[in-house]
């Protein structure tokens, strides 16, 4: 039935979708529970007048309840033909088919049926509301709750109709459902959500990854704007990597965990030795330990980073260090600690290898340690490099090549080849990518022309700037004499950016014809000739030279389609030349 409160109504349609119910009985149910206390908590979030700034919110639970019932079994059916016969123990003769039938021995037909009473579990779905607060019994690692957050510190007034009731509620509640760990869910929230959102709105306000000086002169908050949102756009990547790390660590609880048996090893070393079959126990722990650890370490030594940022390097460095540390510090306890002295004693080459696997991963974790260090250093210039605007991006690319350089003096693992390359290559995507995501040819006409002339200008000085700065490094290192020089595959390191520093360039040379265009045939032209129509007609035809490159149905920073876009560029020049004929 609906309820009296369209408000309510509203929370009990809500529910039942985000809960996927079908019957919302177990909502009625919870409205009337414990003398109706629980519809109080949802009237009192609604009327509630808040005069702090924390928000207020409600949560929906739900759980099964466990039931026992006396339920009614049917048995099965019986048909038979019944008639009042004598007991053939009186000597009495049984009556035969044809023989004559009174009313008092008349066959009648019966169906005949009888129950039996069982005791069934049932299991029915309850609902639980809770305000301001997360129950504990309620708090589990993996969450299944519904929430409204109030977005008014007003009372939330009732509405007349169903159709106003919906609007206004949902313009003054957030709603929404969790479902699974909490960890991950905030995790996947700021990775598809925030992040993108913190990004499209520092583009906004910088015109796409470039402030002109005259936005900057109208808005003097610009500038700090700026800061402030590359700094919040730093402070969430940082907690993203906090969260990642987190989870990795809960993940090793069960995946990385030695086995230690439930075995009494009060006793001393050689108590335990004398304890019948107490070696062999603890040796095929041993064993297993051996076994579970190399597993763990040909996965890690397996492994490669997932996405093919710089930052996706830290966060590799980082899984590598919580695994092997978790495993290190496992082989401190004193429970193991003291299997492995019995051992010792009892069969020394079983502990011996063990031992072994065991310094290959000190030595493994080590090296993660100091490789994460080193990477530490350069996390500020990665972010600044993926989430950054052109300004910040080439005010980074300096210090972060001198960074670089003085990690490839200092570390002891990111000094050679084939630790630096992979990692300048990563940096090379990065700023690839950031420059495709600004300079997209498909909607670039279409801004403020001066802006776009700017933002590639920008683009192509961004690609031009990393490789000179690789080599004004490499010859400082050369010029000093001391340190191993970079000689590295600059194919690898410089192609693509190369490649796109070209486009950067045809895309400006094309902006310059339209810029020579639009100034010839601009205001004082038509003051002087009077022919608007021909002019508007030529304008239209400048206008057209970009459909073809606007319409390009492949990537034109894509290295692999250099032969296409070749074409549109030389289609572009040969159509440039009847619209200055036509003009003239």
């Amino acid at each position: 039935m609906v309820h009296d409160d369209l408000r309510v109504e509203w929370i009990r349609e809500m529910v039942c979708i985000c809960f996927n119910l079908w019957d919302p009985s177990s909502f009625d149910e919870l409205l009337s529970r414990g003398d109706g206390e629980e519809e109080d908590k949802i009237l009192r979030f609604l009327n509630y007048v808040s005069e702090e700034d924390s928000e207020s919110f409600m949560l929906f639970f739900k759980s099964m309840r466990e039931e026992e019932i006396d339920a009614e079994i049917p048995v099965a059916l019986e048909r038979r033909n019944e008639i009042d016969l004598a007991d053939p123990d009186d000597g009495s003769s049984t009556q035969t088919s044809g023989a004559e039938v009174t009313p008092d021995t008349e066959a009648k037909d019966e169906q005949v049926s009888s129950t039996r009473t069982e005791v069934q579990v049932v299991y029915r779905l309850e609902l639980h509301v809770a305000v301001n607060e997360i129950p504990k019994r309620f708090v589990k690692p993996e969450m299944n709750l519904v929430y409204f957050i109030r977005n008014t510190k007003e009372i939330i007034v009732k509405p007349d109709g169903m159709n106003e009731t919906r609007n206004l509620m949902s313009s003054l509640l957030e709603i929404g459902r969790k479902n699974g760990h909490p960890l991950v869910l905030l995790k996947n929230e700021l990775t598809c959500m925030y992040l993108p959102m913190l990004s499209t709105s520092q583009l906004k306000i910088t015109d796409g990854g470039h402030q002109t000086e005259e936005a900057s002169s109208e808005d003097k908050n610009s500038k700090k704007q700026l800061l402030i949102r590359d700094e919040l756009l730093n402070s969430t990547l940082k907690y993203l990597a906090v969260i990642n790390t987190t989870l990795i660590q809960l993940q090793l609880q069960d995946g990385v965990k030695i086995n230690i048996p439930e075995l009494d090893l009060k006793p001393d070393v050689n108590a335990l030795l004398a304890t019948s079959g107490m070696v062999e126990k603890l040796e095929q722990c041993v064993m297993n330990w051996q076994t579970h650890i190399t597993i763990v370490l040909e996965e890690q030594l397996n492994k490669k980073p997932e996405a093919p940022s710089p930052l996706a390097e830290i966060e590799f460095w980082q899984e590598r260090t919580a695994i092997l540390s978790a495993l290190v510090e496992q082989f401190k306890q004193p429970v193991v600690k003291k299997i492995m002295e019995v051992m010792t004693k009892a069969d020394s080459v079983t502990v011996q290898t063990l031992e072994g696997i065991l310094a290959e991963v000190t030595k493994y974790h080590v090296e993660s340690e100091d490789n994460l260090l080193f990477l530490s250093t350069l996390e500020r210039h990665f972010k600044d490099l993926a989430a950054g605007d052109f300004a910040l991006i080439l005010e980074t690319i300096p210090s972060l090549m001198s960074s670089l350089h003085i990690v490839w003096i200092i570390s002891g693992h990111y000094n050679t080849y084939e630790r630096l390359v992979p990692l300048m290559e990563r940096i090379a995507w990065q700023l690839r990518e950031r420059v495709a995501q600004v300079i997209n040819v498909c909607i670039l006409f279409k801004g403020k022309r001066e802006v776009i002339k700017s933002q590639v200008q920008d683009a192509k000085l961004v690609m031009d700037l990393w490789k000179s700065c690789y080599f004004k490094v490499r010859a400082e290192i050369e010029e000093s004499g001391r340190d191993l020089r970079w000689e590295f595959d600059r194919k690898r390191l410089f192609e693509k950016t190369d490649y796109m520093a070209s486009i950067c360039q045809d895309l400006c040379n094309v902006l310059q014809i339209l810029e020579e265009f639009y100034n010839i045939f601009g205001p004082e032209l038509r003051s002087v000739t009077g022919d608007q129509k021909h002019i508007e007609d030529v304008l239209c035809r400048v206008d057209s030279l970009v459909l073809p490159i606007e319409g390009v149905d492949f990537d034109p920073f894509s290295i692999c389609k250099m032969s296409s876009w070749k074409i549109v560029i030389q289609d572009f020049n040969t159509t440039v030349q009847p619209c200055i004929c036509s003009g003239y």
